[in-house]
């Protein structure tokens, strides 16, 4: 019986033992994870080796090509981001392919070992498939491993809107085990509702905003939008953070026409989040309600009488998905890094905005935005090669030399605002936060990561004082929304502010717009959050 076996036997072996050493590494190789010891965890892989050793060739060899190829990725995705990957960035991953490699390419050091292992692995069960190939196979168990691999697709795709809206990696499974639930969820629910632009979430909407009087002339001559990169607050000494890292705006704690709050971000990467501060969108799948630009901050400042500017340092692709939200026809300036002569895929020094910013004709009405570079990885990109206040040293240390110079751009943007003689308001946030860690990864789009959900608001005015309906307005929470800025800043264009409470409620968008990729519901009172309920 064993000899008529013997090569399945063979086979099972060395796969089990090659997945259980890879688990082993990186389960020893990250101090925080907990070591799998669940004898349900073992049973899974046994079950799955198991399976495929005894089904069709063809489909085994592809099926463990997959498997160690994905579990290599999540070893990866984990030495960088500090987790495990969700169903939305497998997309992501197609469609953010260049900011992806600009990414890894400063991190080459934590791919070094995933390439070791992803290539021995390739290599054994090319090896092991050869030497195997005589083994005993059975059509019964190659229809049981098919429906045990497409029964969970099709029962996330008949309950899309019963499962979890994101559905995340669990850290207590085995990677084997996380992949095929990460791609299970995305071929069932996630990629589906994609491609059918359906939404796990019931649709937002918001009417449009009402002119504060048909006869007041506009109040502000210049309304002022800058959007930063990855800034996360917390790495900010203006929010009390032990680095110097903002000098420029802590001596404006003195200016009594500068005002800045905690703030809450509309989403937690820039797909999921520019749109929605553009379009003054409280919370997540206002995909018809953007679209529709009813209350899109270009169209609004239109109306009025501005003329629109949208200036960007980012790259051409960094905004190829998010300029149709933007709603570009009512934008009557728009610049990016392309402008400059660089390549569809490259980010332009944060210095374009200061040279686009000079161009701007102040004695007429202006409603400007500034996306900044700022801090998106990698982090030594985003600043001139030699400058390195904190030292580049570590991790930690290059972040927040992005931060110190943000802090120095704004400086110099402030500088130059101050010197128009005109009547101009400034407001300024970051898309995101951004998690930074030396050994538990970094980068954004994680929910749970309090530095993701928290960025900068700050409030500054130049040529007149504050009046006392905005310091009202700030002063009503320690904390202000993406929502709420905008809100404002569509008050400062010249509509009415909406009469209910609106501090309250906090939404945070996931990876995805449409809401599938999750959503954080933050409840706030005028002192600190009260609670957090995660979505996903």
């Amino acid at each position: 019986m064993i000899k008529k076996y013997h090569a399945n036997i063979i086979f099972f072996l060395v796969v089990t033992f090659l997945l259980v050493a890879i688990e082993s590494y990186f389960r020893y190789s990250v101090p925080s994870l907990s070591l799998f010891t669940g004898v349900e965890e073992y049973l899974y892989i046994i079950i799955i080796v198991l399976l495929t050793t005894f089904s069709n060739k063809k489909l085994a060899f592809s099926f463990l090509i997959f498997i160690f190829t994905f579990v290599t990725l999540e070893i990866a995705h984990y030495r960088y981001f500090g987790n495990l990957i969700f169903p939305m960035e497998i997309y992501l991953g197609f469609t953010k392919q260049s900011e992806i490699f600009d990414t890894l390419s400063s991190m080459l050091n934590i791919l070094t070992i995933p390439a070791v292992i992803l290539f021995v692995s390739l290599v054994t069960i090319f090896l092991i498939a050869d030497i195997t190939k005589e083994r005993k196979t059975y059509r019964w168990v190659t229809i049981i491993f098919i429906i045990m691999l497409l029964f969970p697709i099709i029962r996330t795709a008949i309950g899309y809107k019963k499962t979890q809206l994101g559905a995340r990696p669990n850290e207590y499974w085995s990677l084997a085990r996380n992949t095929v639930h990460t791609v299970d969820h995305f071929l069932g629910k996630t990629l589906p509702l994609l491609l059918l632009n359906r939404s796990s979430v019931d649709a937002y909407s918001q009417k449009p905003f009402i002119l504060s009087s048909k006869d007041k002339p506009i109040a502000v001559q210049n309304v002022i939008l800058i959007i930063g990169e990855s800034l996360t607050r917390e790495h900010m000494s203006l929010y009390n953070y032990d680095k110097n890292t903002t000098p420029y705006l802590d001596q404006l704690k003195k200016d009594k026409n500068f005002i800045f709050k905690k703030g809450i971000p509309a989403g937690v990467v820039t797909d999921s989040s520019i749109p929605m501060i553009v379009n003054v969108a409280q919370r997540c799948n206002a995909l018809m309600h953007i679209i529709s630009a009813k209350t899109n901050l270009f169209r609004l400042a239109q109306k009025q009488g501005y003329v629109t500017h949208f200036i960007s340092a980012q790259s051409q692709e960094a905004f190829k998905y998010i300029r149709t939200y933007l709603n570009q026809k009512y934008i009557d300036n728009y610049v990016d890094s392309s402008n400059y002569g660089y390549n569809y895929y490259t980010n332009a020094n944060d210095t374009l905005l200061l040279n686009e910013i000079k161009k701007i004709d102040f004695s007429k009405h202006n409603f400007i935005v500034l996306n900044m570079s700022g801090s998106h990885s990698p982090y030594t990109s985003r600043v001139p090669k030699d400058y390195a206040p904190f030292t580049k040293k570590t991790l930690n240390n290059q972040y927040d030399n992005t931060v110190r110079y943000s802090d120095t751009i704004l400086n110099q943007l402030f500088n130059y605002i101050q010197e128009q003689n005109s009547s101009s308001v400034l407001f300024m946030t970051s898309d995101h936060g951004e998690f930074v860690s030396e050994h538990h990864g970094c980068g954004h789009g994680n929910l749970k990561r309090s530095s993701v959900c928290s960025v900068p608001i700050l409030y500054k005015t130049f040529h007149h004082n504050i009046s006392d309906e905005t310091r009202n307005y700030f002063k009503s929470s320690n904390f202000m929304s993406h929502y709420k800025m905008s809100l404002y800043i569509a008050h400062m264009l010249g509509y009415q502010l909406p009469k209910r409470d609106i501090d309250c409620q906090v939404y945070i968008n996931g990876r995805d717009l449409a809401g599938n990729d999750g959503y954080l519901k933050v409840t706030l009172d005028k002192k600190s959050i009260l609670k957090k309920e995660l979505h996903q």
